[in-house]
């Protein structure tokens, strides 16, 4: 057992400390997330690789979408182990990426068990579902309305984390704490379109479902529910970038991140991708949806980010990052906001 126990440390400490540069731990990271989408067309129910007859609606779902999703979910997953285990962030981002691989075969063991038709992976849209999923996911032979490759997707991912937290830790109270954590977030994140208006549930109380189903899919300004679902991930995804960045470059950098709000290149890019979004919708109706005034404020503040860049403290790499990142939240508003705000960006890049 001791063996046993010194070669996991062994392990542990390679996968925390293996050399790889920015810019391939990005393209690992999407590579990763590239794979599950392809597999999970490919072999998942309704068996096509586009999510949709359109061309531009399988783009924003597979290319924006889905990624936004996958980001955040690791994102707070290094949250969740660094809040336990104060580990050094970039060791967590290091051996989370190894083992993030496990998304991949989600798809491939559905192939197997739901075969030939696959699995139709889709959210819960109840509230009913998504309790019922929280309380019996484990349990075999009970429907819970996700297919069994997450099923065991989910299970593999806690019993890892439970043994790696402990290892690190030597704290079994701890290891429960990050699995219920984890559980909590995969369960969550199948539920999405409920989990994200929990809050408003004591104002809808008799009809949260009806609500929930009206708030996406009733057409509005953002008419879309890739457009609405992707800026509501957006607004879970900002406090995690905020918590790593100021996890990673401490206290000083995060206080010059939250001065730059309100630096004029900031405001000059915000101006410009903004003139990007209003463009795509016109004048009218611009503050009539509250979904308006939210996005505008995010805008506001990954610019102000971006803005790190030309301020000239930090890294080269951070521009690339940023880059792609405001390109994605470009694409969960229209393709014209896409195409303007690649075009003022290249202007940024000449100068």
């Amino acid at each position: 057992m001791k063996k046993l126990i010194f070669n996991v440390k062994k392990f542990i400490n390679i996968a925390e400390t293996y050399k790889i540069s920015f810019n391939t731990f990005i393209i690992l990271f999407f590579s990763i997330c590239f794979i599950r989408n392809f597999l999970e067309g490919l072999l998942e129910y309704p068996k096509i690789i586009r999510a949709n007859i359109d061309i531009k609606i399988t783009l924003m779902q597979i290319g924006c979408l889905f990624n936004l999703e996958w980001i955040t979910l690791f994102l707070y997953i290094i949250i969740i182990i660094y809040l336990l285990t104060k580990t050094n962030i970039i060791a967590i981002f290091k051996i989370t990426l190894l083992f993030f691989c496990i998304i991949i075969i989600v798809p491939i063991i559905d192939f197997f068990i739901y075969y030939p038709d696959g699995c139709k992976i889709d959210y819960l849209y109840t509230l009913k579902d998504y309790l019922n999923a929280l309380f019996y996911f484990f349990i075999p032979f009970v429907d819970v309305k996700v297919c069994t490759g997450i099923r065991i997707e989910v299970f593999i991912s806690v019993i890892l984390l439970f043994f790696y937290i402990l290892i690190k830790t030597q704290n079994i109270l701890k290891s429960i704490l990050s699995i219920i954590l984890l559980y909590f977030l995969a369960i969550s994140s199948m539920a999405f379109p409920v989990f994200i208006l929990l809050i408003f549930y004591p104002f809808n109380a008799n009809l949260f479902d009806t609500y929930v189903n009206n708030f996406f899919f009733t057409p509005s300004f953002f008419d879309s529910f890739l457009n609405k679902f992707s800026i509501m991930i957006f607004i879970l995804l900002i406090p995690a970038l905020l918590i790593i960045y100021k996890v990673h470059f401490k206290n000083k950098k995060f206080i010059t991140l939250i001065k730059n709000l309100f630096s004029l290149d900031s405001i000059i890019i915000f101006i410009i991708v903004f003139s990007g979004f209003i463009s795509s919708y016109g004048l009218f109706n611009l503050f009539f949806n509250i979904f308006n005034i939210i996005f505008i404020y995010f805008l506001f503040f990954i610019a102000s980010v971006l803005n790190l860049y030309f301020q000239k403290i930090q890294n080269k790499n951070i521009k690339i990052i940023l880059f792609v990142l405001l390109l994605l939240f470009s694409l969960c508003i229209s393709f014209n906001h896409l195409l303007i705000s690649l075009f003022f960006l290249s202007l940024t890049y000449i100068y």
